[in-house]
């Protein structure tokens, strides 16, 4: 135990027993890495003492943990953090629970619970576009590393094109793996969402847990280098023996939603508060050349807006306002598919204010030159968010880079802020209304 580290104090009027806490505060060190795999715990009596507890409080503690697989006990040489608590990284790369373990070199096996051919659940057809009724392969896997229960997984594949999956041994194939071979395509990212859940019965049960007790739990949804959605996965990890570990790096150009924020909080000088006047993203002289950046009328032309534009689904909907760029010479037609792709990696919050999308893609995605494209939508479609479905105005963003776009994102801003414009916009019959509500009209 280093020098410098406060000791853990019990408490001795808790009604939870000491051998309990002290279980708790060990368990704590080795989940968050504190006591890695393979650390040695200070002797029996000198631990006990520095903790002021007693040494059967401390054998009984340990003694639970080693139950749990947390701890491992080498006669005549002391107590060690087990080194089955298992960390999966997601440090720039995309590995399913098997390819993680096996890069690490930890011997696991999979016993493979229930795999089928049947409807889709209803929750699960709308993440997977599908209808109910429709058929998925479904598997249900159960992962052990030293005969302990670590993970427990679902996956769910389309049937249609999937089909062959449910005759694969998933005891010993790597999923993933197995799918991009099948059937010659590349999982290319995922999109995930994590929560700290309490087990239910039937989970407690197949992670040899107890009930109530926290589990990680993560779902998500792959997708090909075409972004088509693959499957859904849903993973119930044991928080005890299960880490994540990941790496995120902040991009070459300051986020677009940043730039917003920052271009609604402008006085009438900066385009930026003033105590971020020495903002390392902001180029030298920046206040000097604000006022030669391009305006909302530059970049939101009339020949880039439609109105009562009809499609079926929130893509489209993003396809027909890309298209406007496009058509104007403003963007490559790539660009169309890196905001679809955007979206899909952000989901909802592109949706920015009830009934408004800005979708947007990197600039490296074939911007050519800064500029802006709106349509609305007649009938609203949803794009997923819940609080501010339907969307009825699309507004999409080109910026080629984190500064050209600010003043038009500052003068858009102040227009979405009043809900009586956004009203406006969504029931504009020709472009001029829309140029009068955004402020750019002109009669000439």
């Amino acid at each position: 135990m280093p020098e410098n580290e406060i000791p853990y104090e019990v408490d001795k009027s808790s009604a939870v027993p000491i051998y309990m806490q002290l279980a708790g505060w060990i368990e704590g060190k080795i989940t968050t890495g504190e006591w890695p795999a393979n650390y040695r715990l200070p002797g029996e009596v000198e631990l006990a003492k520095m903790l002021s507890v007693s040494r059967g409080s401390l054998r009984k503690a340990i003694s639970l943990l080693i139950s749990k697989n947390l701890l491992v006990q080498v006669h005549g040489r002391g107590t060690y953090v087990s080194p089955f608590v298992f960390e999966q990284s997601w440090a720039g790369r995309l590995t399913g629970v098997s390819e993680e373990l096996m890069l690490m070199g930890i011997p696991f096996t999979t016993e493979v619970i229930e795999q089928d051919i049947r409807p889709v659940p209803m929750k699960e057809a709308l993440m997977l576009d599908m209808e109910p009724g429709d058929e998925i392969v479904y598997l249900k896997r159960l992962r052990r590393v030293n005969n302990a229960p670590i993970v427990l997984l679902e996956s769910f594949f389309p049937a249609g094109k999937y089909r062959g999956l449910v005759n694969i041994d998933f005891t010993n194939a790597s999923l993933m793996e197995t799918v991009e071979r099948m059937y010659n395509i590349t999982i290319s990212w995922a999109s995930h969402t994590i929560a700290v859940i309490r087990a239910s019965a039937n989970i407690a049960q197949y992670l040899d847990d107890s009930i109530g007790a926290p589990i990680l739990y993560n779902d998500d949804t792959m997708y090909d280098s075409n972004q088509n959605k693959v499957f859904l996965s849903k993973g119930w990890f044991r928080s005890d023996r299960f880490r994540l570990k990941t790496v995120v790096r902040r991009g070459p150009n300051e986020p677009f939603y940043s730039a917003l924020g920052r271009a609604n909080a402008v006085d009438s000088d900066l385009p930026y508060p003033a105590d971020q006047v020495n903002d390392p993203v902001l180029p030298a002289g920046f206040k000097s050349t604000y006022r030669n950046l391009p305006k909302l009328s530059e970049l939101l032309t009339p020949d880039r807006i439609a109105l009562g534009v009809r499609v079926s689904s929130w893509e489209n909907a993003i396809r027909a306002v890309g298209q406007l760029m496009v058509d104007t010479g403003v963007v490559e037609e790539r660009y169309i598919d890196g905001m679809i792709s955007m979206a899909k990696q952000l989901g909802p919050y592109i949706v920015v204010a009830p009934g408004i999308a800005m979708p947007h893609a990197m600039p490296e995605e074939g911007v050519l030159k800064p500029c802006m494209a709106l349509v609305t939508l007649n009938p609203p479609v949803n794009f997923g968010n819940i609080n501010n479905d339907p969307v009825s105005v699309v507004l999409a963003i080109g910026a080629v880079d984190s500064i050209q776009h600010v003043e038009a994102l500052r003068e858009m801003a102040d227009v979405l802020g009043n809900p009586e414009n956004t009203d406006a916009l969504q029931q504009a019959q020709t472009v001029e209304d829309v140029l009068r509500v955004i402020g750019t009209f002109s009669s000439e």
